[in-house]
């Protein structure tokens, strides 16, 4: 599909300018949602299950904070249409306490 002109400013919305931006805008699925990674290994690991499955793999975004050690890099393995694993590492002196972190997954509604 061609990628119609969008409106200017005063000018009546078009058609087929509204359905393309209704469209990818509708077809849309937002989910959010909160865990905690058990605490007392260098790294850890916990699968998320989202609250509705996507139509295919969605994008998934996550951010934790260790209690101890503050903002912890994070990752998201096993993306599917029904849930993620997250993923958090920490310094390998000092074993993480236990770590929430939120996450953010947008993808093809089902």
């Amino acid at each position: 599909m061609a990628v119609p002109t969008p409106p200017t400013a005063g000018e009546p919305i078009a058609e087929a300018w509204g359905d393309l931006v209704h469209d990818a805008v509708v077809a849309q699925d937002i989910q959010v949602g909160v865990g905690t990674i058990a605490g007392g290994a260098s790294s850890g690991t916990l699968a998320v299950v989202f609250p509705r499955p996507f139509a295919s793999a969605p994008k998934v975004f996550v951010s934790g904070t260790d209690a101890n050690a503050g903002a912890q890099p994070m990752s998201c393995t096993s993306i599917t249409t029904a849930g993620f694993n997250a993923y958090a590492r920490h310094r390998a002196d000092s074993p993480m306490s236990a770590m929430g972190f939120s996450w953010l997954a947008i993808g093809p509604r089902a």
